[in-house]
């Protein structure tokens, strides 16, 4: 759809066309950038470092579990990361090292997909948690300033939710990172319940991904021509929902549905809300 919009015209039998969020960017031009919450004061190198834990993109126990699975290992956007980390200085073995990672997955809490890792450091195991998502700040009690760690008030969470929303406003898509701290074993990696509370705001960075150049066209041809299009993305988040806002495939949040949704519906709704929806997780 996106590469050869002037066949369309010979699609006639087709009503509805569905493709992935990702064939949408242009993966050669994604930038990293810092999202700051602290004056411009924020220390980017720590937080990129951070985000590279959380999402375990490090290491060579990882490296071999993906090889084992035939996975590709990195997306174009870790491999932008880790391209960043190396120019700072950040990606090399002392993160083996330091941060031996013991257990990396995706877990969903409350509805809210994060990917997390559960790493050694010193004599504590540290859980690191990533996502895309506003919703992780409402995990955190804590935020790591300048001046250390300290509790983190309501309008102080609602001032960070607002850059947030800022940067997704305009186009990107904001990757958040928080820590807690347990001296525990690791069997309670599977207590999430335990893991996500207490959690500290370690900071975000900015992933610009600028949409391939005339995709928005295409879909609004797509449209005209009554041709239905339907997006399918790794989550039901607010950077997800409003991509699809921004290049006209839903005009409000309500045609999206989660995994968790589907699974909550009988068959017949099912049925029934097909017509509705027009982003689907998964």
């Amino acid at each position: 759809m996106i590469k050869n919009s002037g066949k369309i015209e010979t699609l006639k039998d087709v009503d509805c066309l569905v493709f992935h969020k990702e064939s949408l960017f242009a993966e050669s031009d994604i930038g990293i950038e810092p999202c700051h919450f602290y004056n411009g004061q924020d220390d980017f190198h720590e937080v990129l470092k951070k985000v590279i834990i959380s999402k375990g993109i490090y290491g060579a126990s990882r490296l071999n579990a993906s090889n084992e699975k035939n996975e590709n290992v990195n997306s174009a956007e870790d491999e932008k990361i880790i391209k960043i980390a190396k120019e700072c200085g950040i990606y090399n073995k002392r993160l083996d090292e330091n941060y031996p990672a013991l257990e990396h997955k995706r877990q969903v809490f409350k509805g809210i997909s994060y990917e997390t890792t559960l790493v050694k450091a010193g004599n504590k195991n540290v859980f690191y948690a990533v996502g895309t998502s506003i919703g992780i700040l409402k995990l955190c009690e804590y935020e790591r300033t300048n001046q250390g760690i300290v509790p983190m008030d309501p309008e102080r969470r609602r001032a960070i939710e607002n850059i947030i929303a800022e940067k997704m406003r305009s186009g990107s898509k904001v990757i958040c990172v928080a820590t807690s701290e347990h001296i525990v074993d690791k069997s309670a990696y599977r207590s999430p319940n335990v893991l996500f509370s207490q959690m500290v705001f370690e900071g975000a960075v900015n992933i610009t991904r600028p949409v391939i150049n005339g995709a928005i066209e295409s879909i609004k041809l797509c449209n005209s021509a009554g041709i239905k299009t339907v997006m399918i993305c790794d989550d039901i988040s607010e950077t997800n929902v409003m991509l699809a806002r921004n290049i006209g495939v839903i005009s409000l949040a309500e045609e999206s549905v989660s995994v968790t949704e589907l699974n909550e519906m009988s068959a017949e709704m099912i049925r029934t809300n097909i017509p509705v929806y027009k982003v689907y997780q998964g």
